[in-house]
């Protein structure tokens, strides 16, 4: 039962790494509003991690819950390794996209930029893992 629910949750993170590339582009194709334009003179990086985490951070998140309470259907075990396995598809991705991303561009806007985003997932991940495991113990 456990190969099982290994290789239904690295399947629905194939599912979740195809459904982000989306959601990406549509959070990177947001206009930042006129309104901001002052304050992004002061503060530049702070709006793009701020609209980051907003435009795409929090999409992926709701898409990332979604296929979580999927998996919760399935994980009769209640074991923490296939919401990992539903993560990693998607890290592999970006990581491999990082390396490219880096030499192009300063790699400490890049990493201030990006890193929120990425790490709102692996949070949320690591917590509703231990909530859906501890919750039925």
């Amino acid at each position: 039962m456990l190969n099982k629910i290994n290789i239904i949750s690295t399947l629905l993170g194939l599912l979740f790494v195809y459904l982000s590339v989306a959601i990406l582009s549509y959070g990177a194709a947001i206009a930042i509003p006129l309104e901001i334009s002052d304050l992004a003179q002061d503060y530049p990086l702070l709006i793009l991690v701020v609209l980051d985490i907003v435009a795409m951070g929090l999409p992926l998140l709701l898409a990332l819950f979604v296929f979580a309470a999927v998996l919760n259907l399935f994980n009769g075990a209640k074991q923490r390794l296939p919401y990992a396995l539903l993560l990693l598809p998607f890290l592999l991705l970006h990581t491999y996209y990082l390396g490219f991303s880096v030499v192009n561009s300063d790699p400490s806007a890049f990493i201030a930029t990006t890193l929120p985003k990425y790490a709102l997932l692996i949070i949320f991940t690591w917590w509703f893992a231990n909530w859906q495991t501890t919750k039925n113990k």
